[in-house]
């Protein structure tokens, strides 16, 4: 007895599911394996993380390390540079990035298919790369503007999340427009 076509498919969609899964749960516990150690250790005193115990195991929980770290005078001053720095961040790249993937993926001009082209190779430049100017450009100041160097920050998170942003909505609207012709195409036959 020979089996159907639609068995043998269904058997290896069957067994292509269960090894996905196998390897979806090994990545996750990849994934989220860190972010719990930390926060097991995040639970322990100073002695206890310095002991030769079990390091996955909080013999004695405290909360002790969050509350001295919320009213440090120094951390709270760290979280409101972040703070800022992403606030300005997320503002630049919008008022930046938005209108502008509008006009190249709306507006047809010279040099449109070009322009994109070039926006979306951008990211084969790792954004590490940009930290190497900004770093011997901020290592040139004196030290008291140094510290106002967040300044710098911004202009290097804006520039690449303009980018992507860029790019995300360019692809969208691309992908839309291939599918909204395709479908007035299928409409028309």
């Amino acid at each position: 007895m020979t089996s159907s076509p639609n068995s043998v498919r269904t058997k290896q969609c069957a067994w292509a599911l269960k090894w996905s899964y196998f390897f979806l749960t090994i990545f996750a516990m990849f994934s989220l394996l860190p972010p719990l150690y930390m926060l097991i250790t995040s639970l322990k005193s100073s002695a206890e993380i310095s002991a030769a115990t079990n390091p996955w195991w909080v013999f004695s929980p405290t909360l002790a390390n969050y509350a001295e770290i919320l009213t440090s005078n120094q951390f709270l001053r760290f979280f409101f540079n972040s703070a800022m720095v992403s606030i300005f961040v997320v503002t630049i790249t919008m008022l930046i990035s938005v209108p502008a993937a509008f006009a190249l993926a709306r507006m047809r001009f010279w040099g449109s298919a070009t322009l994109a082209t070039g926006v979306f190779l951008t990211y084969l430049i790792p954004e590490t790369l940009l930290f190497l100017p900004l770093l011997d450009f901020s290592g040139g100041l004196p030290p008291y503007l140094v510290r106002m160097a967040w300044g710098d920050i911004t202009v290097v998170y804006s520039v690449f999340a303009a980018v992507l942003l860029g790019v995300t909505v360019l692809t969208t609207l691309f992908l839309s427009r291939q599918r909204v012709s395709t479908l007035v195409k299928l409409g028309d036959a």
